[in-house]
């Protein structure tokens, strides 16, 4: 990729074990090595990808643990990003927290904060959408249910994000259980908010099989898939044809002057007051009219 003006970014699809973080460290370095040889700058996995959902503090990870150093040290030599999600121990809490990790030694973590019936029994919600200035672009994370809502894109938008990277665990029977289900329930939504807030979106959920070859494949709980939809609504990237829940890797190269060209015309974010339409105040008055 010879043109400054396009970023390449890798949504991988990877199957993880339950409570086996060598295991899955281990299929994250084959997937950073395959992405690093496609020349993607940024590299995107799953929610939870690196520890599967736990709910021990035995089976939690800290910032500090190994396989978060063994990745930092990887985006390092790779001169790469990289974002994947775990289950964090901190303070005597658990979060279901994203990790975005650069080149240069910085790190970055957003902790899920629209938490779903089934993890508010585990988890803590976390408080905020950072954004992350990565020098030639900014980036927001949205842990599935927080990418459900547009309210989170659109705050991620104001803030400056350039980029949301949405790592997902979905199972969605009603849709098929499988990558194209998955990407059918996101086409409902997405399209609308990334040409409403302007960004690109990089959406990637947990696959339910291993690549053919790749292990020997248990019941298949996660659905696979995920897209790469540019801020004008556009699918640019999602996985081939009959991958099924099957392991994958989408690419896309995104321009990212055309988006701040785009924001610079766009009324609906130039003309739009944050600070009143979120600040949440009484409506009653007392006294005469």
């Amino acid at each position: 990729m010879t043109d400054h003006r396009f970023l390449r970014v890798a949504a991988v699809s990877m199957k993880h074990t339950e409570s086996a973080v060598g295991a899955n460290l281990e299929r994250h370095l084959k997937w950073l090595e395959r992405a690093a040889s496609a020349e993607a700058r940024i590299v995107c996995f799953p929610e939870f990808a690196l520890t599967g959902w736990v709910h021990q503090r035995k089976e939690a990870l800290t910032l500090t643990s190994a396989p978060i150093q063994q990745l930092k040290a990887w985006a390092s030599r790779h001169d790469t990003f990289i974002a994947t999600g775990f289950i964090e121990k901190r303070a005597g809490n658990l979060f279901n927290t994203a990790i975005l990790i650069g080149p240069q030694g910085q790190y970055g973590t957003m902790r899920k904060v629209n938490l779903v019936r089934q993890e508010a029994a585990y988890y803590r919600p976390g408080r905020d959408f950072p954004v992350f200035d990565l020098g030639y672009c900014s980036v927001g994370i949205a842990i599935c249910a927080d990418a459900t809502r547009f309210e989170t894109l659109h705050i991620l938008s104001l803030r400056g994000a350039e980029v949301i990277l949405a790592p997902h665990a979905n199972t969605l029977h009603p849709y098929g259980h499988n990558a194209q289900g998955w990407l059918d329930w996101r086409l409902e939504r997405w399209p609308l908010f990334a040409r409403d807030a302007c960004v690109y979106i990089v959406g990637v959920n947990n696959a339910g099989s291993f690549e053919c070859g790749d292990g020997e494949d248990q019941e298949a709980r996660w659905c696979g898939g995920g897209a790469i939809i540019d801020y004008k609504g556009q699918v640019v990237a999602s996985p081939p044809p009959g991958v099924a829940n099957r392991e994958c890797m989408m690419l896309a190269d995104l321009d990212i002057q055309a988006v701040r060209e785009a924001r610079e015309g766009s009324e609906l974010l130039s003309e739009f007051r944050p600070c009143i339409v979120y600040n949440r105040r009484s409506g009653w008055k007392h006294g005469k009219c």
